[in-house]
């Protein structure tokens, strides 16, 4: 990595942290440069704008997203993952303090910024595809709207959860008992749709 990429990486640590833990409403490229420890000047000349320095962290972090679960659940084996592993990772990484916070400011900056409300749904559709790849879907099966809707499905409860859970310790919402039913009403469903896939791809492949 060279000397500016390694830099320019270091911020975007920074930067997300800063937004992780002081929110947006005090996010300043100054404070991203201290917490960086380096010069305003220097974070400038990567990132010129606030905004242009947000849509590369949100990148970065992608990038970090899909690193993690590669390591959790695919680079450690040959084989595909498990649907309940898969389901329990997606659901443990959603409910950590820092992904809850940051889903929540990100959202809420979207609100009333509509590149980056663009840039997350384009983000969402690359990890519905890089999970679709993880389970060895083909390229063609990959555009089934059924299985796409299926995996946002578990997005919508993963962050759904993750909003009930701001509230702790005073929610009463159990995530082991949540991760349950997950696995109970979205596994079985999920299975069919990938074997509907691997179907479809046979069919379409036998020459009529």
């Amino acid at each position: 990595m060279s000397v500016s990429s390694a830099t320019r990486r270091k911020i975007t640590a920074a930067g997300l942290a800063v937004l992780i833990d002081s929110g947006y409403a005090a996010f300043t490229q100054q404070l991203v440069a201290e917490r960086a420890k380096i010069s305003l000047g220097n974070l400038t000349y990567h990132f010129a704008t606030k905004s242009i320095l947000l849509d590369a962290i949100i990148v970065d972090w992608f990038e970090q997203w899909q690193q993690s679960f590669n390591i959790a659940l695919h680079a450690k084996t040959e084989h595909v993952p498990g649907i309940d592993e898969f389901i329990d990772w997606v659901m443990d990484s959603a409910l950590t303090d820092n992904n809850i916070r940051l889903f929540r400011e990100l959202w809420a900056i979207s609100n009333n910024d509509v590149k980056l409300e663009t840039m997350l749904h384009v983000l969402y559709d690359q990890a519905v595809d890089f999970v679709l790849a993880a389970f060895a879907v083909s390229d063609l099966d990959r555009n089934d709207e059924n299985l796409r809707n299926l995996i946002y499905v578990l997005a919508c409860v993963s962050e759904g959860a993750a909003a009930v859970w701001i509230n702790a310790p005073g929610s009463k919402a159990n995530p082991d008992i949540i991760k349950h039913h997950v696995r109970t009403l979205f596994g079985p469903a999920f299975k069919q749709a990938l074997c509907s896939a691997t179907v479809k791809k046979n069919t379409q492949s036998t020459p009529t």
